[in-house]
């Protein structure tokens, strides 16, 4: 929307103002098969939000093994990475955000691996077969 689209084009000024946007590239409203292809590639992502009831894209980073960090505040805090970490990373400022790429340029191949492997197997209680599971399970227990 006008909302969004206006976003990207502050994102694209500050790039320009802070003199890296040889380094920055923007991809709105990429196909579906374009996006994942994106993040084969990547490692880690970073989701800004504050205060985001869910969070869908903390998943698909999830599901596609790219080690997730977030603000540390609603749907990524309590429902996705949640509060000790262990699917992600959580951050509550810019000194926080900072720690997380050190700490994730840091990581060994092991830690990195093993972080990978929770974080996906973590995306699946959002898959469509868990879903009809919980689904149903409610409602025998409503009938």
């Amino acid at each position: 929307n006008q909302e969004d689209q206006n976003r990207l084009e502050e994102l694209k000024t500050l790039a320009k103002n802070l003199e890296i946007s040889d380094n920055v590239q923007f991809y709105p409203n990429l196909p579906f098969e374009e996006k994942n292809n994106f993040l084969k590639l990547a490692k880690f992502g970073v989701h800004g939000m504050i205060d985001a009831p869910f969070g869908i894209v903390l998943v698909a980073f999830q599901a596609a093994g790219v080690i997730c960090s977030a603000h540390n505040s609603a749907g990524p805090k309590y429902d996705i990475i949640q509060e000790n970490n262990e699917f992600g990373f959580l951050w509550k400022d810019e000194e926080e955000l900072t720690n997380f790429f050190i700490r994730a340029a840091g990581m060994s191949k092991r830690d990195y691996n093993s972080k990978q492997a929770k974080s996906r197997k973590a995306s699946q209680r959002f898959s469509d077969e868990n879903f009809m599971e919980q689904f149903i399970e409610t409602l025998h227990k409503i009938l």
